[in-house]
């Protein structure tokens, strides 16, 4: 059996040790707990103008693939599809090695009524997901 090398590469860029804000409970939020003890990883520097996984661009990392090519990963797990870096990865990868990728977010507490953003939402979930059909 072999072992596994694991290695995290944190998108938000190194910024976020001191603290972030946190817009869900508005206030800056630090750790009390040593979380980057026992396990390699790397931080990737962010360029986003206004960073935060608040929105789309708020994760951006021109650098990531390099980074992550350097490492050279056998299978990547990605958390959060919603970012641009995020999406970038997993489209230079496909098919070039399996791709994971883990998101908080579910239709079911979509608000009712029609939206081209909830719409193409569920078309990138189900093509990520390889769902045979899309049920609406």
């Amino acid at each position: 059996m072999s072992e596994l090398e694991l290695k995290v590469f944190y998108t938000w860029g190194e910024g976020v040790i001191a603290g972030k804000f946190d817009p869900g409970f508005q206030r800056k939020v630090n750790w009390d707990l040593p979380l980057l003890a026992g396990y390699q990883y790397e931080f990737v520097h962010n360029t986003a103008a206004n960073p935060g996984s608040h929105h789309f661009l708020g994760i951006k990392n021109p650098t990531l693939i390099s980074q992550l090519e350097r490492f050279a990963p056998d299978m990547m797990l990605v958390y959060g599809w919603s970012f641009w870096s995020h999406l970038n990865i997993m489209r230079h990868f496909k098919g070039k090695l399996p791709v994971l990728f883990r998101g908080d977010s579910t239709l079911i507490d979509d608000i009712a009524g029609f939206s081209l953003k909830k719409i193409a939402r569920l078309i990138l979930l189900c093509i990520r997901a390889k769902l045979p059909e899309l049920i609406f």
